[in-house]
């Protein structure tokens, strides 16, 4: 595993979203206050809960972890010890299905030429690929479980963009669980607002044995483009980290680990 933060986050109220939630894989509506970033991961995280749902943000603008998370995938696991016991994940994006979708018609020839038009081809792919990202896999979760196609997703709502309103290409990637379709509709809310809910957000690995030379050309702009650096406001009060590692390999999943108590509101 190349990737562990753990974090203890409180639970939020209302004010710290500036506007109405819309779930579009943006963070404009998220308070810069309630935003974790991860200096060595590179992963800004945030969670907060309303009277009826469980919000979860995720972004990153390393490139690294951007490309393997289109190709690879990710998953949030969602886990508490209430009655009865929750274990839930959702899949999404999924990964591709063919290796020949990772680099179709972006191979290149090495040129000067394609260095100086990488970042188009970097970023023309990424919508390619992002538009191709229209299903998720659910397991766990009461409202139903399998292979659903976004639109007909039962029970949750998740959105990846583009986050353009950052300084640098951001890849957002937004979430929203009914918390019925979490702990069911007549759980013992008591034990529920005591018991701690772990979330894990797992960017899947590239698995060993696939052809992973085009997929190292198509993130050698990494060391050019940068990474996001260390927001300076993006560091919630709330949030108690623990271990963290960047690691560096495409073989190993990269993850975040999330301590949260739901609020009563």
């Amino acid at each position: 595993m190349i990737g562990l933060l753990t974090q203890k986050v409180s639970a939020q109220s209302d004010a710290y979203f500036t506007k109405t939630t819309a779930i579009d894989g943006l963070s404009t509506e998220w308070s810069k206050d309630l935003l974790t970033f991860d200096r060595k991961t590179q992963f800004t995280t945030a969670v907060r809960n309303d009277t009826e749902n469980l919000y979860i943000l995720f972004q990153t603008s390393d490139r690294f972890t951007m490309n393997k998370l289109l190709q690879a995938g990710m998953e949030v696991t969602l886990k508490s010890k209430t009655k009865p016991k929750l274990n839930a994940k959702l899949s999404f994006p999924l990964a591709i299905e063919t290796a020949s979708d990772v680099v179709d018609g972006y191979k290149g020839s090495g040129s000067q030429d394609d260095d100086a038009s990488f970042e188009k081809r970097f970023l023309e792919r990424m919508t390619l690929q992002m538009m191709g990202k229209n299903e998720a896999r659910l397991k766990g979760f009461s409202s139903g479980n399998g292979r659903f196609s976004l639109n007909k997703l039962p029970g949750v709502e998740v959105a990846l963009a583009k986050d353009e309103t950052k300084e640098i290409l951001t890849l957002s990637y937004e979430m929203k669980i009914p918390l019925a379709t979490l702990f069911g509709t007549n759980p013992e809310w008591d034990k529920v607002y005591k018991t701690a809910l772990n979330i894990k957000i797992n960017v899947n690995d590239i698995p060993r044995g696939q052809n992973t030379t085009e997929y190292a050309m198509l993130i050698r702009g990494a060391g050019r483009a940068g990474t996001a650096g260390t927001p300076k406001t993006f560091q919630s009060p709330n949030a108690n980290q623990t271990v963290s590692n960047r690691g560096g390999s495409i073989f190993d999943d990269q993850y975040v680990k999330l301590k949260y108590r739901i609020s009563r509101q």
